[in-house]
């Protein structure tokens, strides 16, 4: 598997941007536009003989790195698509001397149906076979105006410096936008 930087220039951009759009619902395409010139935030396209299989998203803060996407081709899914963009990730973070990753992992209290329930069980266990660790007790929440509803995200992270705080990465990364409540409650 090849990783290679996604740019206006990329020859699959309009796939690429299929992607991102199956991928996450009601994702705003100008928004996506606005990545490719922002110069904090790094777009990598995952390529197997020249055909896409996944895309991560990351953005760069002074110390800690915020992976806004992470999506494998549905086709693809399950052979290690998923954790090459990681493990990518996660290098670059290192690479960069920051202190770890930290990203977003929809929880599996937003849902009713079984089927999504599973979904999201599985998606936090992937990030956790990965080293991904949950942030107790922090969260965030992003209004889906096309839905009317404001899902929860549970906070996870990774570090590659064994002495961060992941905590005080969550407030950096997230701002006003960090909710933090008592889990015992």
């Amino acid at each position: 598997m090849n990783c290679v930087k996604i740019d206006s220039s990329y020859p699959r951009l309009r796939e690429w941007l299929d992607l991102i759009g199956r991928s996450f619902d009601g994702i705003n395409p100008a928004w996506i536009y606005d990545f490719l010139r922002s110069p904090d935030i790094l777009l990598l396209a995952a390529e197997e003989e020249g055909v896409l299989s996944g895309t991560v998203c990351m953005r760069f803060t002074a110390d800690w790195e915020y992976l806004m996407l992470l999506a494998a081709v549905p086709e693809k899914r399950g052979r290690g698509t998923g954790t090459a963009l990681f493990q990518k990730a996660a290098a670059e973070a290192e690479d960069r001397g920051l202190r770890g990753l930290l990203w977003e992992c929809l929880g599996e209290y937003n849902f009713t149906k079984e089927e999504d329930i599973r979904t999201a069980l599985r998606r936090r266990a992937f990030y956790e076979r990965l080293g991904g660790r949950t942030l107790e007790g922090c969260f965030t929440r992003i209004h889906l105006p096309e839905m009317n509803i404001y899902p929860e995200y549970r906070v996870m992270y990774y570090l590659t410096d064994r002495d961060a705080d992941p905590g005080q990465g969550a407030r950096q990364v997230f701002g006003e936008g960090l909710i933090i409540r008592d889990t015992e409650a």
